[in-house]
């Protein structure tokens, strides 16, 4: 970046001399054309430390959803492509990390992996977000958030409880955890450590190449026998919104 700014910069001084020189003899049109460079080169020197725009990014985003199992088919990939090539559709959100809990895909995440949160489904998903960018489609990772039985087995600490199992269990275990009417369990939205992982994943998803994230089930749980639910961090004074409010700001900070 140095090297660059000193080449625009001897550039611009050999423009101006010329410059001077035009307009000593009266080349005027000479002068015209020396000034226009130097003015193209100043705004290419102001722009080397401004962050790129996105190469692509639709006005209007027309999607199709697409399972970790799915994108990982040839024959799905080749149907999308055709979509995109012969209709409207222009981007695809492709689920990373769904309701199991498990992120889909080979990650550089250590908490993922230490959580055995890895189920590869989708080999090569930055080739794959290659191809499809290529095509003109804008690619966007989903992931589940606050519905996470992988999480919540591997951290029990972090994890929505039964009151009625606490009764009978030694503290919060993966034993106590309450379940929604999937038998799923939940990760209590209040814990900044389940923020934490979640915005890890993200992160990791954008080095991969994904244009955009769709956080989905950002919320607390809202099936199931709701008044059994005991929450480790959330302490029922700050109001459910607030908490919800709290990790977008914290969202939009770290990402």
């Amino acid at each position: 970046m140095k090297i660059l700014k000193t080449l625009v910069v001897i550039v611009c001084i050999v423009l101006l001399f010329n410059a001077f020189s035009f307009a000593v003899f009266g080349e005027s049109e000479l002068l015209t054309a020396s000034l226009s460079r130097m003015a193209t080169y100043l705004v290419a020197f102001s722009n080397l430390d401004q962050e790129p725009e996105p190469e692509f990014e639709p006005e209007t985003i027309k999607a199709i959803y697409a399972t970790s199992w799915s994108i990982s088919r040839e024959s799905f990939i080749q149907y999308v492509i055709e979509l995109a090539r012969t209709t409207e559709i222009n981007a695809i959100v492709i689920d990373i990390k769904d309701y199991s809990g498990y992120v889909a895909y080979n990650t550089d995440v250590d908490l993922v992996n230490q959580y055995g949160a890895e189920n590869i489904k989708i080999p090569n998903i930055d080739k794959i977000i290659d191809r499809l960018q290529a095509e003109g489609i804008y690619v966007i990772a989903r992931l589940s958030v606050f519905q996470d039985p992988v999480l919540t087995k591997a951290r029990p600490d972090l994890g929505v409880h039964s009151r009625l199992k606490l009764e009978s269990s030694n503290g919060y275990t993966k034993e106590s955890l309450w379940q929604d009417n999937l038998k799923l369990s939940w990760a209590d939205p209040s814990n900044q450590e389940v923020w934490d992982y979640n915005i890890a994943i993200a992160k990791d998803a954008i080095e991969q190449g994904f244009d955009e994230i769709n956080f989905d089930y950002i919320r607390f749980p809202s099936d199931g026998n709701l008044s059994d639910m005991q929450f480790p961090n959330w302490d029922q004074s700050v109001p459910r919104h607030s908490v919800i409010k709290s990790f977008f700001q914290y969202l939009r900070q770290e990402l």
